[in-house]
């Protein structure tokens, strides 16, 4: 018998510091330690912007910023080209 109960999908505007795995990603994404990231989401919440922002000093991020997943593998496009051989939209 299937669930009643609709699965909640995570919020991916959010950074959840509950989460291992998560804290994980964005210290390899971040460039930063799992300390920094939690000191950062005391001082601006944890939203995933405002974290990125405080952590980046205000440098806008590229898809290379962003080589890996929480897993530790490079992250792909759906065509399975590497996010960071992509060309940007002009």
């Amino acid at each position: 018998m299937r669930s009643l109960v609709k699965p909640v999908k995570p919020d991916r505007s959010k950074i959840d510091f509950n989460k291992p795995k998560e804290l994980k990603y964005w210290t390899k994404a971040l460039g930063v330690s799992k300390e920094e990231v939690l000191h950062a989401i005391d001082k601006v919440g944890n939203s995933a912007a405002a974290v990125t922002k405080e952590l980046s000093n205000g440098k806008a991020l590229e898809p290379d910023d962003f080589p890996l997943n929480a897993g530790g593998k490079n992250i792909e496009k759906q065509d399975g080209t590497p996010i960071s051989e992509t060309v940007a939209p002009r």
